[in-house]
């Protein structure tokens, strides 16, 4: 399979500026962050091949550019956004970067 990365990115909430994210990696590299920290690992193989499969499964050509709510784009004052991001190349050329935005609703 060709190379590919995963991430989930937050926006939003109280800073505006989100809580973090991950990103995951066809080598098994799996970074995550927050404002304030960031750490790497590697995924042990049953768990990469969990990802290979979904990632193989993925249709993103079938993806939403956005799954916001069209009467209230933005949502809400302090709601979390979430950007999911799947990135495939193949022989050092892109063939796919997909995002999609959406929005969910933390209660406190």
């Amino acid at each position: 399979m060709q190379s590919w990365r995963v991430e989930v990115q937050t926006s939003g909430g109280l800073s505006g500026r989100g809580v973090g994210g991950v990103a995951i990696s066809a080598d098994g590299r799996i970074e995550a962050s927050t404002e304030t920290q960031k750490c790497s690992a590697e995924l042990a193989a049953p768990e990469l091949q969990s990802i290979v499969a979904v990632v193989r499964r993925s249709k993103p050509s079938a993806w939403r550019q956005s799954y916001q709510r069209g009467d209230n784009p933005y949502g809400g004052a302090d709601q979390f956004q979430y950007t999911l991001r799947l990135t495939i190349e193949a022989l050092a050329v892109t063939l796919a970067v997909i995002a999609l935005v959406w929005l969910a609703w933390v209660a406190l």
